[in-house]
């Protein structure tokens, strides 16, 4: 989880407290980040560990909940 903290641009100056973190369990597990893209928002998850199928479900989830109070389509990539 460090290196992905120490590798995300912010991260670098910011450490933790300037990344958005993924928390599975109250444990960070991954680091994402937001871009708007005209009437889309993208978001992308990159997890430190392996996803359960559920974990994706509930990323999924959280993505459509993420577009509604936006307004804008979203579109979910996990690396």
């Amino acid at each position: 989880m460090r290196e992905l903290i120490a590798a995300h641009r912010r991260g670098r100056y910011e450490g933790p407290a300037g990344v958005r973190l993924i928390l599975i369990d109250g444990v960070a597990a991954g680091v994402w980040e937001r871009k708007k893209r005209g009437k889309r928002i993208e978001l992308r998850v990159i997890a430190a560990q392996k996803l359960t199928r559920r974990q994706r479900t509930q990323l999924a989830d959280e993505a459509e909940r993420v577009g509604a109070f936006t307004g804008l389509e979203p579109v979910l990539r996990v690396d």
